[in-house]
Formats: structure tokens, C-alpha cells, sequence
């Protein structure tokens, strides 16, 4: 590889004799000079990945035995040309990633030789042709994604001998037909479009289909059952963000190795059947309507690395784990927004292998295959510090969120085996007792939240040794004493420790003292303490004695006409209660500030 600068001298056009001529991979720029008229015996020109601006020169379109024509990857702009006289034997045509704009000519659908187009990421517009001449129908790979085309696709697309087709990220409205047969397709993603309806049984019918990505879209009503049919070896399925409804298939295909279902309206349970699913790698059903208990039996997937469960009905326990090595694999454990309950045993994350020791070369999530070109990366919704991201999965990402349950009792030590865990986020439940100090080993860990939660004692010192915490919020639990400095400690607000009045030092403007006096713990609510001496013996004795008093002070009053001591009695009560109430709200404006 070369790094060649500048334009492309246009005294290349002597060379007309050339076979193949490639320039790929350096930083030409400036336009393609339009020299290729008289380069009848080129076969192969490449000149993609520089920096080469303006239009399609026409000479190339004129070419007559042109096999492979590489532009990819440049800022090429402007339509392309609507008439051409050449590329008759053009098996491979990439022009993606680009800036082309204006419809797209037929003639892009006519060429003879055509088996490869890719045309994604662009600025297309227009629809897709709705018929090809019958001669034409020896396509294979078809990339039209990230363009604005419009429209339905034609019945062609499916009917042909196209093995992977993309239509992802346009404007589509809908298919021609829904009836169709195609034993070559292997690939189809029509992801964010805006297609509806209800899938056809004809996507069942395509036998040989590996991806299917339907994703971001309006389709509704069931997932048809027959997509778990014994023919299907359909290893991604991916329907998330649409708006089907009903309950999951109770029979899915055993070669699945991604379901991605978030963001519908799903009900029921979550299918047994997935325990068949030996090669499945990632499982997102959040943000849906699933009303389960803890599909515990999943811990025996041995290649489950996301397992995301997020805003559903879930309730229970988790209960205990029983394989002697349950979720191996696991990266990505969401159960956040649901109704659990319960404990998590202490040896809950021992064996969450993947959360160890994260080889990016050798656990990575990228499903590579040697068989084609094609690399899809798993999509979740996860949130990141605070804030959620729908993303791809990378081989690095490892999290734990827990949040917003109502989960009780000790935080498992156990969370301290997770070395690479990156995100861990167990706030808005029900712990108690400290912070385990084991936590500290987690050197990874780059967001930590126990909010909201009914933690008591010390913030763990260890824990101001973590070089990557970006994110930390301890609020509104019951910690108490010294605030560790040092690291990353030294950068975090306030808001990381409101709600804990026992808190002191930096950055709270509440100092800590010098005595060594342990912090006080009150593992329980905060009215206890009051509770504790309430009995109904003091009820019935406060009772008796306010109500002799009452009728004393109220024949006193029928008697003497509300005499002025009294009345200048009750006002003086009156202002010291309003004067507390204002002292009171003012110590807890202060508080808020302080912490």
C-alpha cells in the first residue's frame, strides 16, 4: 500500500492498453479524469478508498469489457449518469459510501453480467424498478441500504437468484406482493423502513434464510409460528422496535444465535424451547409486556453472552442457580424495571466467566464467517452512565444492571470475581449492609450506581484506587463517615453522595471531625427508633390526660369568655411552631445544597 498524494495526472489516459489499473488506498483527490474512452482492453480499475470529488466520469460507462469497478469509499457526488453504452460484462460494481444524490437510473437493474452491487450510503432517491427483463435475473448481492429510496419493493428482489439482500435505512413503505418463493436468499435486511402489516407466511417459506432483519419498522400483529418450522435455520432474527403483539412462538428454530424482540408489545411467557438453543449468543426481549417469573433453565445455554430482560412483568425470585457452571459466557445481564424480589445468593456472579477476563481477540461477540463477507453485529438498547443507547455490541462491553427492582438483603461479595465488568448498576431496590469492599477489585469498572437503596457504614476506601470510574452515584441511602479522596474520587459532585447526612469531607462542605467515633448504622427506617417505644399503654394514658385537660381549659373559656392570657397562650404556641417549620425547611434546602 501506497500513500500517493494529489490528482491523478490526466496523461494516464496513454496508458489505453491496460488490462487492470488500481489506485485504491491512497489520498488522490481532486475528480477522476474522464480519459477511459479508449481503454477497450481494461478489465479491472479500482480507485476506491482517496478522496476523489465530483461526478462519475461518463468514459467509464462507456467500457466494454469492464468486469470489476471499484469506487468505493470517496466524496463522489452528483446523479449518476441516466444512459449508458457500456459495462455489458460488469460483474462488480461497488460505488457505496459515497454522496450521490438523484434517482436511480435502470440501468443500475439491467446489467447483464451484474452478480455484485453495492450502492449503500448514499443519497439515492426514486423507487426501485418494478420489473427486469427476464434475462436478467443472475444477481447475487444487492447493498442498497443507508439511501432515501421510496416506495415497495418489487417482486423481483425475492424471486431471483439473490442470495444477500439489504434495503436497511431507507424510506420503503411496502412490498408489491406478499407471496413469493426463493430458495436462494440468505441475507435479508429491510431494517428502519417504514414497512407494516403483518409478516406473510412467505417469509417462512425461504428455506435457505440465515438473517432476517426486520427491525425499526410498523409491522404488527403475531410473530407467525411457523418461523420455528423444522425447515428454518434461521440463526438471526431480529424484529425489534416494531409493534407485534400476542406471545413469543413456543417453538423457535434450534439454529438461532440472536433474538432480538425489544420494543414490542409481547405477552405470555418467555418459550421453553429456547433451551434447545445451544448456539445462541444473545437474547434481548426488553420493553415488553412478558409476564414470567426468571427463566432460570437459561443458565445452561453455554454460549449466552446478553441476556436482556429490561422493562417487562418479570416477578419472583431469581432463586438459585443450579448448574455447577451457569451463564459461562454471560457479558450482558439487564433484568432492570421489573418485579423482582428476594436475595441474590453470595456466590450469585461466581461463575459469570465472561465477566473475568474479556479477550477482545477471543470472546469477541462478531459472529466472523469464512463463507461471505457478511458481519453483523448483535443491536441492543443499553444504558451506558446514565443515559440509553441503542448500539452494537462490542467484544468489550460487560455490564450488570439490576436497577429498579426490589431486591433485598447483602450485595453479593461475589461481584468482586468480575474483573472486567465495565457498568454495574443494582440502584432503586431494597440492600442493606455495606458496600462490599470486594467491589474495589473490579478494575474495569467505569460506572457504578447503588442509589436509592438502604445501604449502611462506610464508603469502601479500596475503592478510591479505581482508575477508570467515570461514574459514581452513592445518593440516598444511609452511609456515613469519611468520603475517600484520591483518583477519581477527586472528580465526582455532589449528587454522587446526596441523601446521606452522614456524610462528610470532600465535596460535601460538611467536614468530618476528629474523633473516631464509628459513623452511626441504622440498618432500619428511619422511624424505628420512634416506633420502638410506642405502645397502646401510652396511647390510652396520653388520651385520658388530653381530654381532662381539654375539658378544663374549654369551661375555663365557656366561663371566663376567652380571656386575654389564654388567647395570647395559644398565638405565642402558634408562632414558635410556624418559626420551626421555617428553621426546618431552611436546615433541609441547606442539606440538598451541601450534598
Amino acid at each position: 500500500m501506497n500513500i500517493f498524494t494529489g490528482n491523478v495526472p490526466s496523461t494516464i489516459g496513454k496508458l489505453n492498453k491496460l488490462h487492470s489499473l488500481s489506485l485504491s488506498s491512497n489520498n488522490f483527490e481532486g475528480l477522476i479524469p474522464n480519459i477511459f474512452s479508449n481503454f477497450s482492453e481494461l478489465s479491472f480499475l479500482a480507485f476506491d478508498t482517496n478522496n476523489f470529488t465530483g461526478p462519475l466520469p461518463y468514459s467509464i460507462a462507456t467500457l466494454t469489457r469492464l468486469e470489476i469497478l471499484y469506487l468505493q469509499n470517496n466524496l463522489l457526488t452528483g446523479p449518476l449518469p441516466s444512459n449508458i453504452s457500456g459495462l455489458q460484462e460488469l460483474q462488480q460494481l461497488d460505488l457505496s459510501f459515497n454522496y450521490f444524490t438523484g434517482a436511480t437510473p435502470p440501468w443500475l437493474f439491467h446489467l447483464p453480467s451484474l452478480l455484485s452491487l453495492y450502492v449503500q450510503d448514499n443519497q439515492l432517491t426514486g423507487k426501485l424498478p418494478n420489473k427486469l427483463k427476464s434475462n436478467y435475473l443472475e444477481y447475487f448481492n444487492i447493498r442498497l441500504s443507508y439511501n432515501k429510496l421510496q416506495g415497495e419493493i418489487p417482486d423481483w428482489m425475492f424471486s431471483t437468484s439473490i442470495v444477500r439482500l439489504d434495503l436497511s435505512h431507507n424510506f420503503l413503505t411496502g412490498f408489491k406482493k406478499q407471496v413469493w418463493h426463493s430458495d436462494s436468499l440468505q441475507y435479508l435486511n429491510l431494517e428502519n423502513n417504514f414497512l407494516q402489516g403483518t409478516l406473510h407466511q412467505s417469509f417462512c417459506d425461504m428455506h435457505n434464510l440465515d438473517f432476517l432483519i426486520l427491525a425499526q419498522n410498523n409491522f404488527s400483529g403475531s410473530i407467525p409460528d411457523c418461523l420455528g418450522n423444522s425447515n428454518s435455520f434461521i440463526s438471526i432474527l431480529d424484529l425489534r422496535m416494531n409493534s407485534f403483539h400476542g406471545e413469543i412462538p413456543r417453538i423457535l428454530p434450534t439454529t438461532l444465535q440472536y433474538l432480538g424482540l425489544y420494543g414490542n408489545q409481547l405477552r405470555g411467557q418467555v418459550p421453553r424451547s429456547l433451551v434447545n438453543c445451544t448456539s445462541l449468543e444473545a437474547l434481548d426481549l426488553g420493553n415488553n409486556k412478558i409476564n414470567d417469573t426468571f427463566p432460570i433453565w437459561l443458565e445452561k445455554l453455554p454460549n449466552l453472552q446478553v441476556l436482556i430482560l429490561k422493562s417487562n412483568l418479570f416477578h419472583g425470585s431469581i432463586g438459585d442457580l443450579e448448574s455447577e457452571f451457569p451463564f459461562p459466557e454471560l457479558r450482558i445481564f439487564d433484568l432492570s424495571f421489573n418485579g423482582f424480589t428476594g436475595t441474590l445468593s453470595s456466590n450469585f456472579f461466581k461463575s459469570f466467566r465472561g465477566m473475568m477476563d474479556v479477550d477482545e481477540e477471543k470472546t469477541g461477540i462478531t459472529r466472523e464467517r469464512t463463507s461471505n463477507d457478511t458481519d453483523y453485529l448483535y443491536h441492543i438498547s443499553l444504558v451506558i452512565k446514565g443515559n440509553e443507547f441503542d448500539m452494537r455490541i462490542t467484544s468489550i462491553m460487560t455490564s450488570v444492571d439490576l436497577s429498579s427492582n426490589r431486591f433485598e438483603g447483602d450485595i453479593p461479595k461475589s461481584i468482586g470475581n468480575l474483573s472486567s465488568l465495565v457498568l454495574l448498576n443494582l440502584s432503586h431496590n431494597n440492600f442493606r449492609g455495606h458496600i462490599p469492599a470486594e467491589i474495589a477489585k473490579v478494575q474495569a469498572l467505569e460506572a457504578l450506581d447503588l442509589s436509592w437503596n438502604r445501604l449502611i457504614g462506610e464508603i469502601p476506601g479500596p475503592l478510591s484506587s479505581s482508575t477508570f470510574l467515570e461514574v459514581l452515584n452513592l445518593s440516598y441511602n444511609h452511609l456515613a463517615g469519611h468520603i475517600p479522596i484520591g483518583k477519581q474520587f477527586n472528580t465526582f459532585p455532589n449528587d454522587s453522595y446526596c441523601g446521606n447526612p452522614d456524610l462528610c469531607g470532600f465535596p460535601l462542605s460538611k467536614e468530618c471531625g476528629n474523633n473516631n467515633e464509628s459513623p452511626l448504622e441504622h440498618d432500619d427506617d428511619d422511624d424505628s427508633f420512634f416506633m420502638s417505644g410506642f405502645t397502646w399503654e401510652a396511647v390510652v394514658i396520653g388520651y385520658g390526660c388530653g381530654m381532662i385537660f381539654g375539658l378544663l381549659i374549654g369551661g375555663l373559656m365557656f366561663l371566663l369568655e376567652k380571656p386575654k392570657w389564654y388567647v395570647n397562650f395559644a398565638e405565642d404556641i402558634q408562632i414558635d411552631a410556624n418559626k420551626q417549620t421555617r428553621q426546618k425547611k431552611r436546615r433541609q434546602r441547606r442539606c440538598l445544597r451541601m450534598n
